[in-house]
């Protein structure tokens, strides 16, 4: 297991926090600059890496979908829904909300194949809710920045307009 953990930490991607930004009433979006050459495809995402004290059981990394383009770098942007509700935050949650800009965290690792067919002209439907549309977008602003020409017809639902994430996109 340590050896594990050495090699992870050596391969990591060190990130530093640019700024948090409020993209709906429940959506946050973090965006980083990377120290170090990164690399992903359109519709990946990444296991974040925030230390904190006590952790809980799940530990101290999570899943998050890529929001940005591969075109954005060395700028990269995840988002994550933030529910108020009844029952304590994780751990890590309250961790990742400690985090301000100039604070440094790692990436360990990309992995993913929800990726757009290579066949550009392939017509493709994207059907998203809340925050689902987070890989969505870093498809769209790919393809946008890319000045491909696709058949896009995207679907996104959200409980009111206001959740609608990424609209721009």
């Amino acid at each position: 297991v340590a050896f594990v953990f050495a090699f992870s930490m050596r391969s990591a991607v060190k990130l530093t926090l640019e700024s948090r930004t409020e993209l709906t009433p429940t959506v946050q979006a973090l965006t980083f600059r990377t120290h170090r050459k990164l690399s992903f495809i359109p519709g990946q995402y990444l296991e974040l890496d925030v230390p904190h004290r006590h952790p809980d059981a799940r530990g101290t990394r999570r899943e998050f979908s890529i929001a940005s383009a591969p075109e954005d770098l060395p700028l990269l942007t995840v988002a994550f829904k933030e529910v108020p509700s009844k029952k304590p935050q994780s751990s890590y949650k309250k961790a990742l909300a400690q985090v301000v800009p100039g604070d440094t965290l790692a990436v360990t690792g990309v992995w993913g194949d929800f990726l757009l067919p290579k066949r550009a002209m392939a017509p493709v439907l994207m059907v998203a809710a809340g925050i689902g549309i987070t890989p969505f977008a870093s498809q769209l602003r790919h393809i946008r920045l890319a000045e491909e020409d696709r058949d896009i017809i995207v679907v996104y639902v959200a409980p009111d307009a206001s959740e609608l994430a990424f609209r721009e996109e």
